[in-house]
């Protein structure tokens, strides 16, 4: 137990009184270490500034898209007459779109133009929808990269 004791005692010593001389080679090791160490510190921060601002891009064009939604929705009625008003011929009767394509042939029922309004209503209030989110997305994202040049 003695011995153990001892031999630990003279390792101890022997490590305490280590200190290697550094050499030029060391040193550069160290500074260059160093310098990657601060690149890699710029490129974590600019990378958690980019997710904070990507975040900030997303919730303001969902909010823009939300908002564009609410109001079209608002003018459904409005928007839905005119499409039903340009899809009416100029004698005031519904155009029948199966007899007008041909497509009886198939048996399929036929779908008046009111009907048909309502679907090109909706689809073209979807599109407005997500350009506005998409091009609202786009806008903070270039101005998020502006900030980043300043």
């Amino acid at each position: 137990m003695e011995d153990t004791r001892k031999d630990d005692e003279a390792l101890r010593r022997l490590f305490g009184e280590f200190d290697p001389e550094l050499g030029s080679s060391s040193r550069s090791f160290m500074a260059g270490l160093q310098r990657r160490m601060e690149g890699v510190e710029i490129v974590r921060e600019h990378t958690v500034s980019i997710r904070r601002r990507s975040r900030w891009a997303c919730v303001v064009s969902a909010l823009a898209g939300f908002l564009t939604g609410v109001v079209l929705t608002l003018l459904y009625p409005l928007v839905s007459g005119w499409i039903d008003h340009l899809a009416t011929s100029a004698d005031g009767s519904t155009v029948w779109i199966a007899t007008g394509v041909g497509l009886n042939d198939w048996q399929l029922p036929d779908i008046n133009m009111t009907m048909m309004a309502q679907v090109l209503t909706l689809l073209l209030m979807v599109a407005v929808v997500v350009l506005v989110s998409m091009s609202t997305y786009n806008a903070m994202a270039g101005r998020a990269l502006l900030w980043q040049r300043r």
